[in-house]
């Protein structure tokens, strides 16, 4: 089975990129970097929903309420579940948390590279 890779860009910036952060269990925008494996991920399907998880060390992303995003191992809970729904106009998708029902969202629109997302 081949696995399809993505990497998740910015519509505010096609040159900026999510990226898990594992150390610090975040998830930031940061430039994108053909080498760096912590920007790449692949979606794994269950029958409601995707879970978005790193293709370098498996570490998907996770929705924890008010705080910003984290990270961590894929353990099929709510908090883990995403729904990409079509945004208007462009090819882009708003990614939205099953459980929580928070869309990934950079604050501010800000584009600088380090950018913790929420």
């Amino acid at each position: 089975m081949k696995v399809q890779k993505y990497r998740i860009v910015s519509a505010l910036n096609l040159n900026k990129v999510l990226e898990i952060v594992p150390f610090a269990q975040s998830v930031k925008l940061n430039d994108t970097d053909p080498n760096n494996q912590n920007q790449v991920f692949f979606l794994f399907d269950n029958i409601h929903s995707k879970y978005i998880v790193c293709h370098a060390n498996y570490l998907c992303i996770k929705s924890q309420g008010q705080r910003s995003l984290s990270v961590g191992n894929v353990i099929q809970s709510p908090q883990e579940e995403w729904i990409f729904i079509a945004a208007n106009g462009n090819n882009g998708y708003h990614i939205k948390n099953r459980s929580s029902g928070k869309v990934i969202d950079i604050p501010g629109s800000n584009t600088q590279s380090g950018t913790i997302v929420n």
